[in-house]
């Protein structure tokens, strides 16, 4: 494959990086899995989280020409489409709602950049790439347990403020659940694939857990559950799948034990019946009239749609709820209504200005990819099944949380874009 650009050659944690356009991903992976350390530990300004949008543009440039070429290599023609079909209910709800351009503009930045960079992954990336990005995240692993252990126990940090390298504001917990998972996934395939020792899997397990336990990261042990479920039908019963059963039931003893010490009230959070109805479908998030993650939609269009079913299709228009430190960027929308929380959940935030359509092509493109994934399994079980379990996880995050309009969506669309690259460097070598 031809190259736009070169740059230097370096090496990072035994990480050899080609001499590639492709290195701007790397850039990009790195400085997503650093910035927030350096913002809140280290003290540099909040304007450097702006750098990936930089990073994300160059990237885009050099890779746009290749973008259809790469997309039939890769038969990623349904995930394009459904893009092109997300783009065009954007630009329709945003002109039927006359949204002011600037509002427009940074709604494109909020919610584009997830796939203008799963886009450049499958251009710019290949299966080496691929192996070596893991590398590179196998060492802020435990890099982010070294620093949360001291953040924990030094720093008294707790739940939302408990970040590790994803830094201290509140919220940062929300990069750790999705990188918890990520890990997560890729270690449970390689022990399914022969790539991983049970030893060893044990060992990223109990770290895991940990964290989440550090953290107060509830949704995690659903989701602990969720990645062994799948990957235990992802293969015929044999010993693995026998010994992996058994592993999650000590993973869940496990979690049970480290709750009881650290997070007793957590523990009986999950032994309450009252406590978990009330969390599922309570009056808000925070009790104060705001969203629930679970009634969500169905508060938002009783407020706002119930009377205008071309709202409910398409929404106020990107844009329109959004706001930024940026006051040309700031919605009238988010000066009323940011009591509802709204931007704390995608779904909720994606159904106020996409509408339905918006949401349910959404759920379509990660459907898609684990279509895709099951479709061509054969071509690298490995990073296929470990692709499938995390989209699994990242369906519970668009309800739980707002990572796909945060900048660990970088993270997110380089692990969607696995799939796609294997077979693209697959019919390269055909």
């Amino acid at each position: 494959m031809n190259r736009v650009i070169e740059l230097k050659k370096f090496n990072i944690a035994d990480v050899k990086i080609k001499k590639s356009a492709s290195n701007f991903v790397y850039i990009q992976i790195a400085y997503v899995m650093a910035m927030l350390f350096l913002r809140d530990v280290i003290g540099l300004p909040s304007a450097i989280t702006y750098i990936t949008d930089v990073i994300m543009v160059l990237a885009f440039i050099l890779c746009f020409k290749r973008i259809q070429k790469s997309v039939n290599l890769a038969r990623a023609h349904i995930q394009f489409y459904i893009i092109i079909a997300i783009v065009i209910c954007m630009c329709f709800g945003a002109i039927a709602n006359t949204v002011k351009p600037t509002l427009f503009v940074w709604g494109v930045r909020n919610n584009l950049r997830f796939f203008i960079f799963f886009l450049s992954c499958i251009v710019l990336l290949d299966k080496h790439d691929v192996e070596n990005i893991f590398k590179l995240l196998l060492f802020f692993f435990w890099a982010n347990f070294i620093i949360t252990l001291v953040q924990y126990f030094a720093l008294g940090l707790r739940q939302d403020y408990l970040g590790g390298i994803f830094g201290t504001k509140q919220g940062c917990n929300a990069y750790t659940n999705i990188f918890l998972c990520l890990i997560l996934s890729y270690k449970v395939s390689g022990y399914f694939n022969s790539k991983v020792k049970l030893i060893n899997l044990i060992v990223y397990i109990g770290t895991v857990l940990l964290i989440a336990v550090f953290a107060e990261l509830k949704v995690l042990y659903v989701e602990f559950i969720i990645i062994f479920v799948i990957a235990v039908f992802s293969k015929r019963p044999n010993l693995k799948t026998t010994l992996i059963v058994l592993l999650g039931i000590v993973g869940i003893i496990f979690a049970v034990w480290l709750l009881s010490i650290y997070d007793p009230k957590t523990l009986a959070f999950f032994f309450d019946s009252d406590q978990i109805e009330y969390y599922l479908s309570g009056g808000g998030y925070t009790n104060s009239g705001d969203l629930n993650r679970f009634t969500a939609i169905t508060k938002i269009y009783d407020m706002f749609f119930a009377d205008n079913w071309a709202n409910t299709l398409f929404g106020f228009g990107l844009g329109s709820c959004d706001t930024s430190n940026f006051s040309i960027f700031a919605s009238d929308f988010f000066e009323k209504y940011e009591y509802l929380h709204y931007r704390w959940f995608s779904h909720a935030w994606v159904f106020l200005e996409q509408g339905a359509i918006g949401l349910i092509l959404l759920f379509l493109f990660f459907i898609s990819i684990i279509v895709f994934c099951i479709k061509y399994r054969k071509t690298n079980r490995f990073y296929m099944i470990a692709t499938l379990l995390f989209v699994a996880t990242a369906i519970i995050g668009l309800i739980y949380n707002a990572a796909l309009q945060l900048e660990v969506c970088y993270l997110m669309a380089f692990m969607f874009a696995i799939p796609f690259v294997l077979v693209k460097s697959a019919s390269n070598n055909a």
